[in-house]
């Protein structure tokens, strides 16, 4: 199985792709690359035949590197322009001395970034058009596509109301799902994302006492859980260990959840808990959660 992916967000873009490089047979490989020169950066994704796909993009960032002034609409003229020529003289050439072997295809998605605006294409043959929300080609393209449906697009909606930070997960379990239905299964998924500095997702959490640097609502609950976990089962009157320790986790975890809906989720960040060292207790910004009754031995 190959795939690869483009999806473009709000507030950004990504390009994925699995390792598999299929020739006569099947080995392990890059298939995901960019360029950066000037104010701009160029992320291209390969499938199909990649001897033609890496000539694709050799001559895409050679051409490209040669001026700093590009815009997305010049790129896609660019790419449109080399791929044209290369199924014209190289493809056509090649077939010409392999008469009985099939047509070499390949397909390339392209995400281009200059400054704070950014596009993302894929190619078909000799044809090349914009990705308003995600793609998927290659042979796992079809479950892919599937789980991006489900996963990455609202109800209803042609475009993606998620932040590119989230969509990054979303694709690795897609790829994670896809390779499972597949064979010649790439080992690893790559990929490289890029965000623009004007989004304005909620994803990260601003900095707090707890945390000197900026983290996910993803990253808060984790540690919340961790700490609840460390708290329970640093208590030694708990006994027998795990019942006492489970009883105090799922209390630690309800008062978790009462205070931060009392909050009222469109006004503030998921709050952070930490543990009082002198009483083990758990504060919340000013208020304080009573540890529940310690189960005796």
């Amino acid at each position: 199985m190959t795939l690869i992916a483009g999806v473009r967000c709000n507030d950004g873009f990504l390009l994925a792709a699995d390792s598999a490089v299929e020739t006569q047979i099947v080995y392990q490989g890059d298939k995901l690359y960019w360029h950066k020169w000037g104010p701009c950066r160029l992320h291209v994704a390969l499938c199909g035949d990649l001897n033609f796909a890496k000539m694709a993009w050799e001559r895409i960032r050679d051409e490209a590197g040669k001026d700093e002034n590009h815009t997305p609409s010049s790129i896609k003229a660019l790419v449109k322009a080399i791929i044209e020529r290369i199924y014209k003289d190289d493809v056509a050439l090649y077939v010409e001395i392999h008469k009985d072997e099939p047509v070499p295809d390949f397909y390339l998605i392209v995400g281009f970034q200059t400054g704070d605006e950014f596009k993302v294409f894929s190619t078909v043959a000799t044809t090349i058009g914009e990705i308003n929300n995600f793609e998927f080609r290659g042979a796992g393209s079809v479950v892919a596509q599937y789980l991006g449906d489900t996963l990455l697009r609202n109800p209803g909606t042609s475009t993606l109301s998620i932040p590119i930070a989230v969509a990054v997960h979303l694709v690795i379990e897609i790829f994670r799902v896809a390779k499972l239905h597949g064979v010649s299964v790439g080992f690893d998924t790559q990929v490289v994302a890029w965000r623009s500095s004007l989004s304005t997702a909620t994803f990260t959490a601003p900095r707090s006492n707890y945390f000197s640097e900026p983290i996910s609502d993803i990253g808060i609950i984790q540690d919340n859980l961790r700490l609840a976990l460390w708290d329970a089962f640093g208590k030694t009157n708990l006994r027998p260990g795990f019942d006492g320790a489970k009883k105090h986790i799922l209390y630690i975890l309800e008062k978790i959840r009462d205070h931060t809906e009392k909050q009222g989720f469109n006004d503030s960040h998921l709050t952070v808990y930490k543990i009082t060292p002198e009483s083990h207790g758990w504060s919340m910004e000013n208020e304080n959660i009573p540890s529940p009754p310690m189960q005796q031995d």
